[in-house]
């Protein structure tokens, strides 16, 4: 189960566009009310029927370099409405969870995880999936959901997470992607409030792409929450000590490592160190390859308990 959060803070910014067609689709939703608070000189929104537990904020600043926000805004929970963008152009609706393995070449501070919450991404990821499939609206057919690893800025000290539309100018200004992650962000913040969020066994994630597909059907069909997630161009990074912070950031217990085995490149035997290592600290580990393994086992059985009934 997830802590009690009291107060959800959603961030846009006008330097976004992503950002800012999400804050339009949910001001158009006639979920928001207006308030007479300013932040950044514009007005702060609250959701209806939540009185101001749930508020939007509007900033004229980059979303990746407002650290210690946490300091500016008294909320428990911040989620960060963002632009993904990539080479591949792509259309991606993607979310995932801010902070450096590395150094803080996109914000945030250098060797710094924010706190996760695995379950409320394992949620959310799933939430975005159900829908998308029932909605079939527009040109939402055409975007991919994905969960990324950790990257990015900023830093703060209270949970968070970001949700982004990916993956150009084109797709950030879509109107049915805006709409789509706008009531995403507005229901998942009511989720949080009133603690709608199944519980699972939280992990960290090792290796793979930065797209984290191997994680991914893990995370939407499995019983792993899988929080942070080191990808493999950043194993280099990687020690036991970046590993206990990732297991320590969370707002649950996390004790699970996954481990994509073939998505550790020339860091295989560094890495099966460091789990030693792990192990040692009572810490547990297994192979997305095995978990993968479990969810279709799971999923033929139930298959097959459905067909003889």
């Amino acid at each position: 189960m997830i802590p009690a959060y009291g107060h959800v803070a959603v961030i846009c910014s006008t330097r976004d566009s992503a950002s800012s067609n999400m804050l339009r689709a949910m001001i158009r939703s006639g979920e928001l009310v207006e308030g007479t608070e300013l932040f950044d000189g514009h007005p702060i929104h609250h959701l209806q029927g939540q009185g101001e537990k749930i508020r939007v904020y509007t900033t004229d600043r980059q979303l990746i370099a407002l650290d210690d926000l946490d300091g500016e805004i008294d909320a428990d929970f911040f989620i960060f409405a963002s632009r993904h963008q990539s080479r591949s152009g792509i259309p991606s609706l993607t979310c995932h969870i801010p902070g450096n393995w590395g150094k803080n070449e996109m914000g945030g501070k250098e060797k710094q995880l924010c706190v996760a919450s695995p379950l409320i991404l394992k949620h959310c990821l799933k939430n975005m999936v159900a829908d998308k499939g029932v909605e079939k609206q527009g040109n939402l057919d055409a975007y991919e959901i994905v969960q990324e690893v950790t990257h990015h800025g900023p830093h703060i000290r209270k949970p968070i997470m970001f949700m982004e539309i990916g993956s150009d100018e084109a797709r950030w200004q879509d109107d049915d992607a805006g709409n789509f992650m706008a009531a995403q962000i507005l229901r998942l913040a009511q989720d949080i409030l009133e603690q709608r969020v199944p519980s699972a066994v939280a992990a960290v994630g090792i290796g793979g792409t930065h797209t984290a597909s191997n994680f991914f059907d893990i995370m939407t069909r499995g019983s792993y929450a899988v929080g942070h997630i080191c990808p493999k161009y950043a194993l280099t990074d990687m020690n036991l000590e970046m590993c206990i912070q990732a297991l320590e950031s969370n707002d649950c217990p996390c004790r699970m490592l996954l481990v994509d085995w073939k998505g550790l490149g020339d860091q295989k035997q560094r890495i099966r160190i460091i789990l030693a290592e792990l192990e040692k600290q009572g810490y547990a580990w297994e192979t997305t390859s095995e978990a993968k393994k479990r969810v279709s086992e799971s999923a033929a059985k139930e298959e097959h308990q459905q067909k003889r009934t």
